[in-house]
Parts: structure tokens; sequence; C-alpha cells
């Protein structure tokens, strides 16, 4: 006979209750665990952005948002490249997460490719275009402001030396259209050349080349080197003042005219001496549609701070804004602009990780306790079925030791001892009061039983 073991009546009811819960456990931990699958809540911790060329506009954005999104635990890899052209085929070849792409200019086919989503245009960049005056030919006079004042037009650039950026990035895909339209990109006297943005400053201010088409925010250290040039009177660097720029507007997507105020630059002497018109355009953040939402969200929480200031061609507040551009929206930043800030976004940043989890699974959460409420229901008849099992399973040997009686020649002796065996075991059964009845049932039917085998 084995050993009895004594267990206390609450922990047998624990280890009852366990056995009984269990499985409901296991369906809800499977509903969790497929719920976390599907709805992926659980951002990467790494976010490859495509930026620019080394010092342009782009690359310095870029590491506020590494600044900003480091307090978030999370780390943005920057991908430098030669712009808006390439960061698109970078996200269409998966090497990045997000980009920024400028979006005056680019071609509309681009536009068509399903993958990829645009969280809003984010800032606003200006078309620069320096020039040197000592190229030009004075009509009539000689005076030097006279000099700068000839060139408002790109026709009269035929048969000069200008930088139109390099293959791949959004300044170029801007200049060609515009030198297009004027007969300049495949006129033999116009040379063309495909220098980086700093290389093309470089080269404007020691002459080798008359002048540069890019397109920057004004806050940009190539801007701010061409600027500082052009507050001395005495440099023969000038920026191009856009007689048409309504005309360029209405022809080319995603262009809007701006002007450099009068007097902006030196005050007290009149620098530019002018108000100068120029051509803007906005550079949004686009990402491919699998990119983690949360990603996409924090992106746009981020650039809501970023980009909220005034500066010399945005006011206060005007960005981030909520439109499609060259690409359409992605869901998650329509629900962004049209709800406002998500409640993650107002937790403080250590707690991202929490809120995001939250924020992601409320809504698998609620199903899956809504599931689990019929199937909850049955743990009362499975319970109740546990603890008759505990009793209704000595009925057997029972009914074997009775039938046992009947048979001819049967050693009554040994179902004597049986019967006893199985009383000692039925005394050590435990079960709670309500079930207390059915145990007096089966200990009266042994009783029976004994009372057969003495007679």
């Amino acid at each position: 006979m084995k050993p009895t073991v004594h267990v206390t009546p609450w922990l047998q009811r624990s280890y009852d209750l366990l056995w009984t819960v269990l499985p409901l456990v296991l369906v809800a931990a499977l509903l969790l665990g497929l719920a976390f699958m599907v709805v992926n809540p659980a951002p990467p911790k790494i976010l490859r952005l495509a930026t620019s060329q080394s010092g342009a506009s782009y690359a310095l954005i870029a590491q506020k948002y590494q600044t900003a999104l480091a307090t978030y635990g999370i780390t943005v890899e920057t991908t430098p490249s030669e712009g808006s052209l390439a960061n698109i085929d970078k996200l269409l070849k998966h090497e990045v997460d997000a980009a920024f792409v400028q979006n005056g200019g680019l071609p509309k086919e681009l536009g068509e490719q399903a993958q990829l989503a645009s969280l809003g245009e984010f800032f606003r960049q200006t078309l620069w275009i320096f020039y040197r005056t000592d190229k030009l030919k004075p009509l009539g006079s000689t005076s030097s402001s006279a000099t700068a004042l000839q060139l408002s037009q790109l026709t009269a650039m035929k048969g000069w030396r200008i930088n139109i950026g390099k293959e791949g990035s959004g300044s170029r895909a801007l200049a060609i259209q515009l030198l297009e339209r004027h007969g300049l990109r495949h006129d033999p006297s116009t040379v063309l050349s495909s220098l980086g943005v700093d290389e093309g400053v470089s080269a404007l201010l020691n002459g080798t080349i008359d002048a540069t088409l890019f397109v920057a925010t004004e806050d940009a250290p190539s801007v701010d080197r061409l600027l500082k040039a052009m507050g001395d009177k005495r440099s023969a660097l000038r920026l191009l003042d856009v007689a048409q720029a309504d005309s360029y507007v209405l022809n080319i997507a995603h262009l809007t005219p701006t002007v450099l105020p009068q007097g902006i630059l030196n005050f007290e002497a009149n620098i530019p001496d002018r108000d100068i018109h120029l051509l803007a355009t906005t550079a949004s953040l686009v990402v491919r549609k699998d990119t983690h939402p949360a990603l996409q969200n924090l992106l746009m929480m981020t650039g809501r701070r970023i980009h909220q200031p005034s500066t010399l061609f945005q006011s206060e507040g005007e960005f981030p804004i909520g439109k499609p551009s060259l690409y359409p929206l992605a869901d998650e930043a329509e629900r962004f602009y049209r709800h406002g800030n998500t409640p993650k976004g107002r937790w403080p940043a250590h707690l991202f990780w929490i809120t995001n989890l939250i924020d992601r699974m409320w809504i698998a959460l609620v199903t899956i306790a809504a599931a689990m409420i019929p199937i909850s229901r049955m743990i009362p008849p499975f319970y109740a079925w546990r603890i008759r099992r505990r009793i209704y399973r000595w009925y057997g040997e029972l009914y074997r030791i009775e039938h046992a009686i009947d048979i001819p020649a049967t050693d009554r002796s040994s179902l004597r001892k049986q019967l006893q065996a199985l009383e000692i075991r039925v005394g050590q059964v435990k079960v709670p009061l309500s079930r207390a009845y059915e145990l007096y049932n089966l200990r009266s039917h042994i009783e029976l039983v004994h009372q057969r085998l003495h007679t």
C-alpha cells in the first residue's frame, strides 16, 4: 500500500482550482500570443533614416531627430545619400525605414509606388539660385547694381557654367525641369556640372562656375556661407530674383512663391536692397507602409516639436501639415492629424514602450476578454466534474468487489482485504462541503458491500 500523504483542505482546494482554471489560462495565453504576432506592438529600437549629402539640410535635421528619439530609447541610424531620388530608391530596396523627400520637381511617376506613404509635409525649403555678376554683360549701364538687376530669368544664363547638383538629388530634378523650360538643358554652349552642394558653393566662390542651383533650408551651412558672401557689397555674388515665379508655380507641382525681404541680411547696409522673389517647396518624411506604426507616430510627434517654430520662410505652427504631397498620407498619419496626439505621446518618454504596448494592444485585449467570457462559464461545471470524479472513480473498484462475491469459489477473505483497502483510500478523499453528501453516499455503499461479505 502506498504511504498516506496528508494534504490540508485549503491546499487541496487551491490545487483543484488551479487545474480547473489552467485550460482557460492556456487558451487566453494562446490568443494573446496570436494577437501579439498580428498586432506587432513592440517597435524596433533602431530606425534607419535616409538623409542627404553631408552638411546639407536633411543631414542637419536628422541630427535633431537622433537627439529627440534617443530619449525614447530609439537609435536613429542615418544613411547619407545624394538626395531625394536616392532616398526613394533606398526605401524601395528596404535599406532604410524612413527618408526625407523633396516634393517639388520630382517626376510624378515616383508617387505611384504603392509601398510608400508620407507622414505629411514637415518643413519648407527654398530653391537658391546664386550666380556671379562678373559673368554678365551690362546693357547700357556700368554700375554694379544695374548689372545685378539684369539677371531675373534663367534664360540669361545661356552659355554659362551651371551646377545643378548630383545625380539622385531632388535639387537636380527640379533644376532640370526649370532649365528645360528655358531651353538650357541641351544647349551646347551651356555647361551643366554635377557637383555636390558644398563643392558647388566653393566652385562658385572661386569662380570655377558661374551659377549654382540647389534646394535647402535657410539655416543650411551652404546657404549661410553664400548669403554672408553676398552681404559684402564688393562681392560679385548675387541671388536670382525669379521674375517668373508665379508661372513656375502653375507649371510645376508642389512649388510656392516666397520672398527674401529687403534688408533681412543686413539692416544697416540694406542687404538685399530689394525684395527677392524665390521659389520654395516642401519636404516630407516618407516611410514604407510596413514601417512600424509606433515609429511612424513617434516621427510625427518629434517632427511637430522640431518644425513648429517659425523660420525665415514659414510661420510658427505651420508645419508639419497633414496633407498628401508626392505620396498619399499613411494610415497612421491620417489618424494623427485627424485626432491629434495619441495618448502615448502625452506620457513621459521613458514610459513610451509601456504606453505603446497599451495603445497597440487594447483592442486585442478587449476582444480576448470578450471571447473568454463564454469560455469562463465552463469553469464551474468543469470544477464540479473534477470533484465528482474524485468520488466516482472508486465505484468501479467497488462494483468489481461486489460482483466477485457472487462468483463461486471466490476467496472472501481476499475480497475483505481489498474492500478494507478501498475504504482506507476513500477515507483520504477530501472534497468541499458542497460535495460531502456524495462522499458519504460512497461510504454507505462500501458499508453495504461489507454487509454482503459477512452474510
